[in-house]
């Protein structure tokens, strides 16, 4: 069961789990810049996706994610919404609300 949590009686969905992906109407929505960045270990430039949140400074000091094949997390996983929704709620990421 996929967005699911293990609990001692056995699994039950996480509402959490499955309204993250989901846009919260208060969450201002970041930015996808897509650049080019050299690598030293592949030998020539690679290509990466930034994501901005909203208001971004570029004075501002901002916790590094890397992801690798970051592509599918944004295609599959709603990776920009998940952000978004984190940044403006940053209690959902250390747990999930009580049942």
């Amino acid at each position: 069961m996929p967005n699911a949590e293990m609990f001692g009686d056995g699994l039950r969905r996480s509402s959490f789990l499955l309204h993250l992906d989901q846009h919260d109407p208060e969450a201002r929505p970041g930015e996808l810049v897509e650049t080019t960045v050299p690598s030293r270990a592949l030998h020539r430039d690679a290509r990466v996706t930034l994501y901005l949140p909203a208001r971004y400074r570029r004075t501002a000091v901002y916790p590094l994610l890397v992801v690798h094949d970051g592509g599918d997390y944004l295609q599959y996983a709603a990776a920009k919404t998940v952000l978004d929704n984190l940044i403006t709620r940053p209690a959902w990421a250390g747990s999930s609300p009580a049942s």
